[in-house]
């Protein structure tokens, strides 16, 4: 075996094994848990309140943006999210079509629970990395380009 296919080899073992987790969590992401409130919720919803008590302001279009999903879906959890108590959708005084979302005490601990879910994956995942931190933020940028690339030429071929 050569250089060149010990290379290949180790390329598609390492495609196949991160195939293998996006698949498990995207799964994941649709799966209910209860963060901290008795509340089931899914990690989109729990991300939501995760990032909105992270923020002074956010609006409903940049959450889609900022988590990666689609604008219909942040509505659809928000909707879920206010009938739990968990978060305010607001308008804006100077904007009428600007709407901002606040997280209430209750989101507050979703939140909490979603920091703690974090640490145990860093603890899990990242423990003993050291330096590597590096270059898992630069493949997972390279993933990220790569992916919305995909998504982009998939778009436009529905549009073709």
């Amino acid at each position: 075996m050569t250089n060149d296919d010990d290379v290949d080899a180790l390329e598609h073992a390492v495609t196949a094994a991160m195939l293998r987790v996006f698949d498990k969590v995207q799964r994941t992401r649709k799966l209910t848990r209860d963060y901290g409130t008795g509340d089931r919720l899914t990690m989109v919803e729990a991300e939501v309140c995760h990032l909105v008590a992270s923020v002074e302001e956010i609006s409903p279009s940049d959450l889609a943006d900022r988590i990666g999903v689609s604008r219909p879906a942040v509505s659809q959890a928000l909707k879920r999210m206010r009938a739990h108590g968990l978060v305010t959708v607001e308008q804006l005084p100077d904007n009428a079509k600007a709407r901002t979302v606040q997280v209430t005490d209750t989101g507050q601990i979703v939140a909490s629970g979603v920091g703690e879910m974090h640490r145990q994956m860093a603890e899990a995942v990242y423990a003993g990395a050291g330096n590597n931190l590096d270059a898992f933020l630069a493949l997972f940028t390279r993933l990220d380009t790569f992916f919305a690339r995909v998504i982009e030429d998939s778009s436009q071929d529905e549009i073709d």
